[in-house]
């Protein structure tokens, strides 16, 4: 596994659920976040309702900043889920009514995948990139996204996507060669006062066509429209 200095990057295991855990839900709604940019405040999820419960093949495509000089501290994030599984996830019911919003437009901008799904399978969509605010500016989101996408192209995933509205998130996926795939204007979207006052503007769909054999697809599935950083 890749190290920098005290922070060891690694696949998640059992024993770190719980800081994991307890990152994400630190990093979700902190300032930067696409949460925090489109007016939406998730609550926090034990290790119990977390994904890691709901969805247990996330554990194996999920990877970790481990601060060593800790016991068992995640400082870290990069949460993955299979195509299906992020599908089902967006669509569990919520009385939040921003949230439940947010996810009809994650679903919504993830058309062009869906569809590529139903030719090829097995598709990896990271749910945020999270960094403890206190360790923010040391690289680390960049490291997690070059071993999550190793990791996944060890696994046998063709295509890896994601869903950006902030300009660090997007500036990450551009630097790892992902590529727009979709955008959606949230100034054309029927949304509610609060999130049409938001910072972010505009919802990305990026994907990073992992094999070779897939650049064909790619080609075929660009958008034109760089994101404004």
């Amino acid at each position: 596994m890749k190290a920098r200095n005290n922070i060891r990057f690694q696949v998640l295991e059992a024993r770190y659920i719980n800081s994991a855990v307890e990152c994400l839900n630190e990093a979700r709604n902190q300032p930067g976040s696409s949460n925090k940019g489109l007016g939406v405040t998730e609550l926090n999820y034990s290790s119990e309702d977390s994904i890691f419960s709901y969805f247990p093949r996330s554990q194996l495509t999920t990877i970790v900043a481990i601060d060593t000089s800790k016991t068992d501290y995640v400082c870290g994030i990069y949460p993955s889920l299979d195509l299906p599984d992020y599908e089902k996830y967006l669509k569990l019911k919520t009385q939040d009514l921003l949230l439940g919003e947010k996810n009809k437009i994650s679903l919504k901008i993830m058309e062009p995948l869906f569809a590529l799904n139903q030719q090829n399978g097995k598709i990896l969509m990271v749910l945020n990139i999270g960094v403890r605010q206190e360790y923010e500016n040391q690289k680390i989101a960049q490291n997690l996204q070059s071993l999550f996408l190793d990791n996944a192209q060890r696994l046998g995933y063709l295509i890896a996507g994601g869903i950006a509205s902030n300009p660090t998130t997007i500036h990450i996926f551009m630097k790892n060669g992902f590529q727009v795939l979709h955008s959606i204007d949230l100034s054309e979207c029927d949304l509610p006062d609060k999130m049409k006052k938001t910072q972010h503007k505009n919802v990305f769909l990026f994907g990073k066509f992992l094999f070779k054999k897939n650049l064909a697809l790619n080609q075929n599935h660009q958008f034109t429209q760089q994101p404004s950083l």
